[in-house]
């Protein structure tokens, strides 16, 4: 990875407050009225692996509810239980 990579933004998501953002940094959300830190922080693909209708570049300050329309998904079955788990031991 080269310097230009390392400071460029991406979209990310805030699991507390189900906004996105652009950012570089996974420390925090970004809106002032949100408390949302380290660990509810996710990368956008993540979501979108979960929520195949939400868009690649995602409208920021919008609320995405992070299992779309309501309904529960299992990640384990829905093949996303090791990505969830190697998120929460980098991020945490």
């Amino acid at each position: 990875m080269n310097m230009t990579e390392s400071r460029r933004e991406n979209w990310l998501y805030c699991t507390y407050c189900e906004r996105a953002f652009l950012s570089n940094s996974k420390s925090y959300c970004i809106y002032d009225n949100c408390f949302g830190n380290l660990g509810d922080i996710w990368d956008w693909e993540i979501i979108r692996n979960i929520n195949k209708g939400y868009p690649e570049m995602p409208v920021a300050g919008r609320e995405y509810p992070l299992y779309g329309d309501g309904r529960f998904i299992n990640l384990r079955r829905a093949g996303y239980e090791e990505k969830a788990a190697s998120h929460l031991r980098y991020n945490c």
